[in-house]
């Protein structure tokens, strides 16, 4: 069951197939409680490593690519940073930092108060490491 959530919540890739409309916050999903029931039930350590290695790598190389103007831009962050935090969020509750529920942080693969080239750079106007809902 948390194999066919995580491959439904990859198909459906923030609905970006079926819309031109771009993603201007973190994208949340009712299927975010099953990709952690997905890494807690599924993953191994290592697998769990090699798949934030993965998209920890996407989302450090959005500043690498070209972009037709700045929404494409911030769509493309916010896509690979919705993908990262989820799974970021989910090797939490493995280690006990974090409940088994839908995230109510946002997490940041840096510290928008101590690097400002990356705050300045990236969209970060979300409430770091606060509750969102």
């Amino acid at each position: 069951m948390w194999t066919l959530a995580y491959h439904r919540w990859q198909a459906w890739d923030f609905a970006r197939n079926c819309t031109d409309t771009p993603l201007v916050w973190m994208a949340v999903s009712d299927l975010d409680f099953a990709l952690i029931g997905y890494v807690l039930e599924c993953l191994s350590d290592s697998e769990l490593r090699t798949m934030l290695a993965a998209l920890t790598t996407e989302l450090t190389t959005v500043q690498d690519r070209w972009y037709s103007d700045r929404v494409a831009f911030e769509s493309a962050w916010y896509s690979a940073l919705s993908r990262w935090q989820i799974f970021k969020y989910a090797a939490g509750v493995r280690a006990g930092q974090y409940e088994w529920e839908a995230p109510r942080k946002v997490l940041m693969p840096f510290d928008p108060s101590a690097d400002r080239y990356c705050a300045m750079s990236l969209g970060t106007s979300l409430p770091y490491g606060r509750a969102v809902r």
